[in-house]
């Protein structure tokens, strides 16, 4: 039986490989070991990790426990000044920090290097498995050198959707940069080293021509696009959602507002992502102070409120510490522009409608005619102005069929793409 080791750190991570580790579990098909590192930030995950232990008796790992204390301080040395860093294009008197930084990343890079090559002797793997985006941090770059070294298979698994179908789906960077600055910062630039990549990236249908290879990827090589293996997403699968609410999510049923209006939740995006944030905070104005619905607000689960100042948010009820599914349950009418928070509404047969007015991207759900499209802000609240039965036959229910039974379960059912997702995991 292969041994399987999945690192987890944040709630993206654990939340969308849980159908996966209790599919291999259940079935018995291989051996899972779960590794976390010191800086991960699993506290919102307390649900889904005592599921694992009490149902199958799978706990965490510290992975890096056992790491030298030389180097644990050498590492708190370089995140702070990483932390420091990351303002430097903000702010001109950091820049000698970033140059610091860059000449340091050679030596954190060593230094992990040895520490995660002492750490995989104790660990007997097939298969590695962590978060795409992972294999560009210390260890997961370091993790990747040691299976290509060891023939140990490296794999990125998804922690969500990419919904755009566009490719410049990011912002242009407009800050006019002095030339020194600018000097420096192509300095620092030169200096980076070439990236790894993973063995395979396993993600949902159609991702291989619109994210990989759109500007949220813009370091992403396409002569490796064959790495990206299309499946599904087990996450936002009917079997699944039903067994995570009755097995997994023990929150208490959220509620909020009068029982004769209409439940309404937008679900927010990192503004990056071409948003026109005027926009937004006009949209989240106008709903605050409507009178037929009750408004609630979900910030992105990563990002927060970056860029968005919680006072813009008014009368409406800032839903960050309420989790998404226990929204979407409530929610009579979704709105949604940049997250694959959309499935979970669909599922739900909850009406999703689409502010294209809010950002300039495009996504899968109006190019399958799978939500209600709204092009400014009153189409909004006309929309809203109607009864919640009227506004649910709006929606094309075919098509929002078709669209799951692409996108999500990769045109097969359950099982089919739970074992096409088992074998692209432990297959050579």
């Amino acid at each position: 039986m292969k041994n399987i080791t999945i690192f987890i750190d944040s709630y993206n991570d654990v939340d969308h490989i849980l159908p996966f580790i209790d599919y291999v579990l259940l079935n018995q098909k291989a051996n899972i070991f779960l590794y976390t590192t010191k800086i991960n930030n699993l506290s919102s995950c307390k649900d889904h990790l005592y599921y694992l232990k009490n149902t199958y008796g799978l706990t965490t790992i510290n992975y890096d426990q056992n790491f030298s204390r030389k180097y644990s301080m050498f590492m708190n040395m370089y995140l702070k000044l990483s932390d420091f860093s990351h303002k430097a294009k903000q702010n001109s008197s950091l820049l000698p920090f970033l140059m610091l930084l860059t000449w340091l990343r050679p030596i954190a890079a060593y230094l992990t290097q040895q520490e995660v090559n002492k750490a995989q002797k104790d660990i007997c793997s097939s298969v590695i498995m962590m978060d795409f985006g992972k294999e560009l941090s210390l260890n997961g770059t370091a993790i990747v050198k040691y299976g290509q070294k060891n023939n140990v298979t490296v794999l990125g698994y998804l922690h969500g959707f990419g919904i755009y179908t566009n490719l410049d789906t990011l912002e242009k960077d407009r800050s006019v940069l002095s030339p020194i600055k600018t000097f420096i910062l192509k300095i620092v630039k030169l200096s980076r080293v070439d990236r790894v990549y993973f063995d395979r990236y396993l993600v949902g249908v159609d991702q291989r021509n619109t994210l990989y290879s759109s500007s949220q990827m813009a370091n992403f090589n396409k002569q490796y696009l064959y790495k990206v293996l299309e499946i599904g997403v087990p996450r936002f699968t009917y079997e699944w959602i039903n067994k995570y609410k009755k097995h997994v999510v023990h929150s208490n049923r959220f509620t909020y507002g009068d029982n004769d209006r209409i439940n309404v939740v937008l679900f927010m995006s990192h503004p990056q992502y071409n948003v026109n944030l005027d926009q937004l905070i006009a949209t989240i104005d106008k709903l605050s102070s409507c009178n037929n619905i009750n408004f609630v607000c979900k910030p992105h689960t990563r990002n927060g409120l970056d860029r968005i100042k919680s006072e813009w948010l008014n009368g409406g009820y800032d839903a960050s510490k309420i989790i998404s599914l226990s929204l979407s349950s409530w929610a009579d009418v979704g709105i949604v522009y940049g997250s694959s928070i959309a499935f979970q509404l669909l599922q739900d047969k909850v009406p999703l409608i689409m502010p294209k007015y809010i950002h300039t991207n495009t996504t899968i759900f109006e190019e399958n005619d799978a939500c209600i499209l709204a092009n400014n802000l009153n189409d909004l609240m006309d929309i809203l102005s109607h009864s919640k039965e009227d506004v649910f036959d709006m929606v094309d229910h075919k098509s929002i069929n078709n669209l799951i039974k692409h996108y999500v379960y990769g045109d097969t059912n359950y099982n089919g793409l739970m074992s096409n997702f088992y074998h692209s995991v432990v297959d050579k």
